[in-house]
C-alpha cells in the first residue's frame, strides 16, 4: 500500500511517483502482469473552429482521467480558454483499458440557459458596500458564453411554476411571459428582467411568485 504520493496529474506520464509494479495473482494457473500496460496517451489537436466549450467523446474508454494543455478536465467538460490556436496537448491515463484511437473532440454548437427567480430574493448587488438602502426589486438575469447571443426562448412562465431547467413546467398559478422575455432577450449576449407584479403583473393574489424561463444560446 503506498500511502501520501503522487499517482495522478499533467506530468504522471513524465515524472510518476507511487506504484510502479502491479501483478495481480490468484488465477488458476497464472499472474496478470499489469506493470507495462501501456494505459496513458497523450496526443496533440487542433482547435476546433468557434469559440463555444468543447467535449471528449470517450464512449470508447473505460474508466480514468483526463488532461489538456497540463490542466485536469475530469472526463468531459473542456473549458474553451484552456485550448489555444496550433497544437494542444491532451494525455489520458486510463485504468481498466479502452480504444484511444477513437477518442473525438466535440464541438458545442449551444448552450442552454435557465434562471428561477423569486419576488423574495434579494436584488443584484445588495451584497456590496454602501448599496442604496431604498427597496429594490429582484432580477432574473440570463447570460451567454462570450461571442454567443439567445436565440430562443422555450419557457416562462411567471407564478408557481415547477421542475428544473430542462423540465420547467407551468403551476397552478401561471402567467406566460414568452412574448415578453423573447423581445427582452433574443439576439443579446444577456438581458435582465425585474421581478415584481408592477413589471409582469399578479397572476394570484396573495401568493409568492416566480420567474422561470429556458433559453438557448448559439453562436
Amino acid at each position: 500500500m503506498m500511502i501520501g504520493l503522487l499517482i495522478y496529474g499533467p506530468w504522471f506520464n513524465i515524472d510518476g511517483a507511487g506504484v510502479y509494479s502491479v501483478i495481480v495473482d490468484g488465477f488458476e494457473n497464472r499472474k496478470l502482469d499489469l506493470t507495462l500496460g501501456d494505459w496513458t496517451y497523450q496526443v496533440t489537436f487542433s482547435a476546433p473552429d468557434g469559440s463555444g466549450p468543447l467535449a471528449l467523446d470517450l464512449d470508447s474508454m473505460g474508466k480514468g482521467q483526463a488532461w489538456i494543455n497540463n490542466e485536469s478536465i475530469g472526463r468531459y467538460h473542456i473549458p474553451r480558454s484552456w485550448v489555444h490556436h496550433g497544437d494542444n496537448l491532451l494525455v489520458l491515463h486510463e485504468e481498466i483499458r479502452g480504444d484511444h484511437l477513437k477518442i473525438s473532440i466535440l464541438t458545442r454548437t449551444w448552450q442552454e440557459i435557465c434562471a428561477f427567480i423569486s419576488e423574495s430574493d434579494p436584488p443584484p448587488n445588495s451584497w456590496k458596500p454602501n448599496s442604496e438602502l431604498h427597496p429594490q426589486s429582484p432580477q432574473l438575469q440570463l447570460s451567454c458564453n462570450k461571442g454567443w447571443l439567445i436565440t430562443s426562448v422555450s419557457f416562462a412562465s411567471f407564478g408557481t411554476p415547477q421542475g428544473s431547467c430542462g423540465t420547467f413546467c407551468p403551476g397552478s398559478c401561471h402567467v406566460d411571459m414568452l412574448e415578453t422575455i423573447r423581445k427582452a432577450c433574443i439576439g443579446k449576449d444577456g438581458c435582465s428582467i425585474v421581478v415584481n407584479t408592477n413589471n409582469l403583473g399578479d397572476p394570484c393574489l396573495e401568493v409568492l411568485k416566480t420567474l422561470a424561463v429556458e433559453a438557448l444560446c448559439s453562436e
